[in-house]
């Protein structure tokens, strides 16, 4: 059974640290004891960006969106 692959050259420091940075600003702790995803599921999604503080992204650092060829998700 295949899990998972190798690859090298995928990670871009720059987006690393944009994320990096972007993430020390969020005021909510995702993985707080308590914390549960089913309260802000229903939420739009600027609403909760607002409440959590989450920083605006810069197009320039957001993802290409292509992953490996060998990845398929759990169905």
């Amino acid at each position: 059974m295949h899990f998972a692959g190798s690859t090298t050259g995928q990670l871009d420091p720059d987006k690393f640290w944009n994320a990096w940075e972007r993430g020390a600003e969020v005021t909510t702790d995702v993985f707080a004891e308590g914390w549960t995803l089913w309260a802000v599921a229903d939420k739009p999604l600027e609403h909760v960006r607002a409440a959590y503080r989450i920083p605006p992204l810069d197009p320039a650092y957001a993802a290409h969106g292509q992953v490996p060829s060998w990845y398929r998700p759990a169905p």
